[in-house]
């Protein structure tokens, strides 16, 4: 989730999955779950996330990163990078806009596009590879 965090913070998000047990440990009581899975938890905590279980077959949009078979990392990274621009091209100007805005006033957000542009100005500088 914290990959797609300026996607789906602060909207209502459901979480298909085709792990039946996981549905049943999210609607544990706290107390009853092992510390690895409160850690994990909390950091799902932040979103606003309903789980709804789907048998795998019917599951229409599957994890593009868990079930994508790459022979390289730059396969995997195009396959990203094509999956954002259809995200990308969806989005209104409005709620580009709110984007944009909301990544400009987060310090962390902010500190990840300047990461981002310098590591492309550096692949543009050494010949399309990375620093």
């Amino acid at each position: 989730m914290s990959r797609f965090y300026e996607y789906v913070y602060g909207q209502r998000v459901i979480a298909e999955t085709d792990h039946k047990p996981l549905i049943a440990i999210a609607k544990k009581d706290f107390n009853e779950m092992s510390p690895r899975i409160q850690r994990m938890m909390i950091r799902l905590q932040r979103y606003d996330l309903m789980w709804e279980y789907k048998p795998g077959p019917k599951l229409i949009l599957a994890d593009v990163l868990s079930r994508l078979q790459c022979d390289a990392q730059g396969q995997l990274e195009e396959e990203i990078e094509r999956h954002i621009r259809v995200v990308e091209s969806r989005l209104s100007e409005a709620k580009r806009g709110k984007i944009v805005d909301a990544t400009a006033e987060d310090e962390v957000s902010s500190m990840v596009v300047c990461e981002e542009l310098s590591g492309r100005e550096t692949a543009v500088e050494h010949g399309g590879q990375d620093g």
